[in-house]
């Protein structure tokens, strides 16, 4: 299915529904970034610098993964709310976006 980015987009969004799509930006920003690494390493006393290392370039890994799979979702979000908009709603949507066209 094709979805026109001028009606999908973050910015069509309503302001509750703008606050949900947030948390989950904050969360990718937030919680999953290097810094998490460093302090589980921290947390599980992992001790050496090969072992460490090992921990590291994984995790950065899985993290990146991750946070590849929250802008996935964060995507499916934004088009799950726009479609539960009312006809009108959409349609006014779809027309500012053809607006956009010409």
């Amino acid at each position: 299915m094709f979805y026109d980015a001028d009606v999908y987009s973050f910015n069509n969004l309503k302001a509750v529904d703008k606050t949900e799509i947030n948390v989950i930006e904050a969360v990718k920003n937030d919680v999953l970034n290097k810094k998490v690494i460093e302090d589980f390493i921290d947390y599980k006393r992992i001790s050496g610098e090969v072992i460490q290392k090992l921990y590291r370039d994984t995790l950065v890994e899985f993290m990146i993964f991750l946070q590849e799979r929250m802008e996935y979702y964060k995507v499916d979000k934004i088009i799950e709310k726009i479609d539960s908009y009312s006809e009108e709603e959409l349609s006014q949507l779809y027309a500012k976006a053809k607006m956009k066209e010409t």
